[in-house]
């Protein structure tokens, strides 16, 4: 005898099949193909702004997914070009503490061995729990030093083995504006790139040549300085030599970006450039010692990276915590290039407040503005 089915559990039924197709659907695009994320800085400032959604395009760049308790690594045949907008996972997110995952675990660790900071002493170092790979820290910056290249800036701007990078960006600088009425300088920050207060009568903006020119012309303004050292972090990579190279966001480098089977020199002078990379990316056990150094045992006065390594920079160069602080950005630590701004509102905002129409669906590629 055939039992009927009621049409409702017959519509229910194909209603859980269209649902589970869609969340099958969903979760293929978001692990393969797109991935959308919130941005909450400022250091890609102003072609990313706090508030806006990027959206992520991650085929082909390879990478690392974390699925059924295991890693994958996925497929790559794409290459990364300099002026990419490149989303991956934080090269320093493989430890975090227990009790404060969203501090930099090395950078704390630098500070308390400084004693730069009493705010950290109360953290417990020992109350800390290793990251797989994919659930580390994703974080958004463009390319700007290639597999192989040997990066510097001087003075703003960008050298690539010794030759000044032609950049489409509006060159800006750290300046200190000098004034006395304060009032009058309230109204600039409101139109200018304003920093911060280093004093009661000085406010650092971030000006091109002409908005410079601008401001000298002001009769409100007494003086206006270019800023020639500026530290926007708690060291330069690398710490250890940080004091030694007294690099800083103005001036860094030059520094060599190590290249899959390129072999790479090192030196006891160089090898805290490149410590990170032999020990905790490849594997491998090293050993320094005043006149030599062993690599899984063997002395040795080079190495040949195993994969490629990429310098990332922020747009906002002199408030951007980038590869200038943390070093070089392993391939299998890429997620994605970021395509367009998705969505964008101002932050606090709810619902339909603060959306910024004009932001949504702007291109990332090949735009390279501070």
């Amino acid at each position: 005898m055939k039992i009927k089915t009621s049409k409702y559990l017959r519509l229910i039924e194909k209603l859980c099949y269209v649902v589970f197709y869609v969340l099958v659907f969903v979760f293929v695009m978001k692990t393969f193909f797109i991935s959308i994320y919130q941005i909450p800085s400022e250091s890609m400032w102003p072609t990313i702004q706090p508030g806006d959604w990027i959206c992520v395009d991650k085929i082909g760049f390879g990478g690392t997914k974390h699925l059924f308790g295991r890693e994958f690594s996925l497929p790559k045949y794409r290459t990364v070009k300099r002026g990419d907008v490149m989303v991956f996972h934080f090269p320093e997110g493989d430890t975090v503490f227990l009790d404060n995952p969203q501090l930099n675990y090395y950078e704390t660790l630098e500070l308390k061995k400084r004693n730069e900071d009493s705010n950290f002493t109360y953290i417990n170092c020992n109350k800390k729990v290793s990251l797989p790979l994919s659930y580390q820290i994703p974080y958004v910056k463009r390319c700007v030093g290639l597999p192989g290249e040997v990066i510097q800036t001087i003075d703003y701007k960008l050298y690539i083995n010794g030759k000044a990078l032609g950049e489409n960006r509006e060159e800006k600088k750290l300046c200190n504006v000098y004034y006395q009425d304060k009032m009058a300088v309230f109204k600039l920050k409101t139109t200018f790139r304003f920093c911060w207060n280093p004093s009661e009568d000085c406010s650092v903006f971030s000006l091109t040549n002409q908005e410079q020119k601008l401001f000298k012309l002001s009769e409100n303004i007494d003086s206006v300085r270019i800023r020639k050292k500026h530290r926007c972090c708690i060291y330069y990579f690398p710490k250890e030599l940080d004091k030694e190279k007294d690099w800083d966001a103005i001036n860094y480098g030059p520094i060599e970006i190590p290249k899959k089977g390129k072999r790479l020199s090192i030196n006891t002078g160089n090898i805290a450039a490149y410590k990170r990379l032999i020990e905790t990316y490849e594997g491998n056990s090293l050993a320094v010692k005043q006149d030599s150094i062993k690599i899984n045992g063997i002395t040795t006065d080079y190495y040949v990276p195993k994969q490629n390594y990429y310098f990332m920079m922020g747009d906002y160069r002199t408030n951007s915590i980038d590869s200038r602080n943390w070093g070089f950005v392993p391939e299998d630590h890429l997620i994605g290039r970021a395509f367009a701004v998705g969505w964008s509102r101002e932050p606090g905002q709810y619902a339909w407040e603060g959306i910024r129409w004009a932001r949504v669906g702007n291109s990332l590629t090949g735009n390279q503005s501070e």
